[in-house]
């Protein structure tokens, strides 16, 4: 079975997603942009990839979108953020993403979303 690419700086949102799926997908945990695009840069399939996102300081942030499309064409990408960050989820959508999803989610939400 293909792992699931979580990207997230923000170690609250990395945890969710770990808790709500480590027991029913492998996956590939990455906390800075460099380990993210290097594993989207390997051989390997990637089911899907939830990527964090925080408040939009540096539009740049939201480039990760953009790279991984280019490195991985056709990986759908999930923009994981809080109500404080919905308008960067918004933004990422226009970046690549396939959709976004806010936190708090509940496990099951995650893992459909995963599937």
């Amino acid at each position: 079975m293909s792992p699931v690419l979580i990207f997230a700086a923000d170690e609250t949102t990395r945890e969710a997603l770990k808790s709500a799926l480590s027991l029913h997908l492998p996956l590939i945990v990455t906390e800075d942009r460099a380990q993210c695009l290097e594993a989207v840069g390997q051989n390997i399939p990637i089911l899907k990839a939830f990527i964090g996102v925080r408040a939009i300081e540096d539009a740049s942030e939201l480039d990760i979108f953009g790279e991984i499309a280019a490195l991985r064409p056709g990986l759908k990408m999930i923009a994981i953020g809080d109500q404080h960050t919905e308008d960067a989820a918004v933004e990422a959508v226009e970046r690549g993403a396939a959709g976004y999803m806010l936190l708090p989610l509940n496990d099951a939400e995650i893992l459909t979303a995963a599937r």
